[in-house]
């Protein structure tokens, strides 16, 4: 395999690529630096990636042989961006992918949010005056909507199909702007991204839902501001657990709590019983192991086998002085990372009740490799699974209550997951619920 992919590569290095750019891109990589960076992925994978078993059915050689292909004759830096994206979206787990400086300042976040009710694909938020939460988007410049999403799947860095879908207004590469959306209510809308309202700055909100009793803290995520010596989100939501020590409820708001930086402060202040961590496997070896002739398989399939080393879960005593009241966890698919890693040892103890929908399902440590000029991958390299060994990619962190918003939530500005803790925490409701 490696002297055929050395062949493909210096092939197509030899014939060149072609040199054109976009107005305002920058130079698009040479053909020099394609062939470095396609072997350097590869070698990156087979050496530390931890999900093979979530990428079933997918041959690595022969992605990587038509990811080269592609990459090689593709004109310009945006295609070029694309086409490494989409290699690299095939390998399960939602730790693996591409990032390139370039790419996020030339398409920044979308000034609105979708995501798919039934099979409805809804507006959550906007900062434009002609998209408003509720609306149902059914046409992409004169495209209907789940065609636009089987056009650029491949692109989508997640594992199930749903995942998938909930990714795909998370990629704003994807849209030109200005583009016309076509509504269900039969409206045409014209979306210009310039014309939003600047996006407000995130910061942790803490409020009393009721005067004494119930306390609310919402936590947008769990990364480190730029420049900051520790994650601030995580200091701040410290600072306001203890303001709210007296509170017979502490409502934690992780709808949307994406990030890195795994809370382990918080998660001390708050844990008021023994409670474990993930359990983890990762790679055993930098070279992927041949299957054992005498190595017999469910269904008589050769297949290659690859050697994990795994660490069972641990468990940590609590702190002393860690809030001891009943406290409820908001949780969503846009939970993931550092949040599930949050969220997870509540969930296994039964410390906390979970409110609201499953988790995204993708944490665990990743490498990142610097492939110059702005450009950066990044490989996971270990799966986690629950203490009792049940994967996490499989369906996320499961709520204890699930409640989901609906289209006339949406309208109305109501949110029923808010409303589901109000009777959650009425006298009598249960406040302990243990995972199986």
């Amino acid at each position: 395999m490696r002297s055929a992919l050395c062949g493909l590569i210096f092939s197509l290095v030899a014939f060149g690529v072609p040199d054109a750019r976009a107005d305002g891109s920058p130079q698009a990589p040479g053909p020099d630096q394609r062939a470095y960076i396609a072997a350097t992925l590869y070698s990156d994978l087979q050496a530390h990636f931890a999900h093979w078993q979530d990428s079933a059915g997918l041959k690595p050689d022969e992605a990587l042989h038509a990811y080269v292909a592609k990459a090689m004759s593709v004109p310009d830096r945006l295609g070029f961006d694309l086409e490494t994206i989409a290699f690299l979206a095939q390998f399960g787990g939602g730790r693996t992918g591409f990032s390139d400086s370039w790419l996020r300042e030339t398409y920044p976040a979308l000034p609105f949010a979708v995501r798919r009710i039934a099979r409805d694909w809804v507006v959550t938020r906007s900062r434009l005056d002609a998209l408003k939460p509720g609306d149902v988007i059914v046409q992409i410049d004169g495209t209907p909507t789940e065609s636009f999403y089987q056009n650029h799947a491949r692109f989508l860095p997640a594992g199930s199909d749903e995942a998938k879908r909930a990714a795909l207004f998370a990629m704003p590469s994807l849209f030109a702007s200005p583009l016309t959306f076509g509504l269900a209510d039969g409206r045409n809308v014209g979306i210009d991204f310039a014309a939003a309202a600047p996006a407000a700055a995130p910061e942790v909100i803490g409020k009393w839902l009721k005067p004494d009793e119930f306390a609310y803290i919402a936590i947008p995520n769990f990364d480190a501001l730029p420049g900051a010596a520790e994650p601030q989100f995580e200091a701040r939501a410290i600072e306001l657990v203890k303001d709210y020590a007296a509170a017979s409820t502490l409502v934690l708001d992780l709808r949307g709590a994406d990030g890195d930086a795994a809370p382990v402060k918080l998660l001390a202040r708050l844990m008021n019983r023994p409670y474990r961590g993930w359990a983890a496997a990762t790679p055993a070896s930098p070279l992927p192991q041949a299957r054992p002739a005498a190595l017999q398989t469910v269904d008589g399939e050769a297949r290659v086998q690859r050697a994990a080393l795994s660490w069972p879960a641990t468990i940590a005593e609590p702190a002393p002085d860690a809030y001891g009241r009943q406290l409820i966890l908001l949780i969503d698919g846009g939970c993931a990372g550092a949040c599930e890693d949050f969220v997870m040892p509540f969930k296994d103890n039964g410390r906390a009740v979970l409110i609201g929908e499953p988790t995204r399902g993708r944490t665990g440590s990743r490498m990142v490799e610097d492939l110059g000029d702005g450009m950066t991958a990044w490989i996971s390299t270990s799966s986690v699974s629950f203490p009792n060994g049940a994967p996490l990619t499989a369906a996320g962190i499961a709520p204890d209550v699930a409640v989901a918003p609906g289209i006339s939530d949406l309208k109305a500005g109501l949110d029923p997951v808010i409303a589901k803790v109000l009777i959650q925490t009425a006298p009598g409701a249960q406040q302990d619920r243990r995972a199986p």
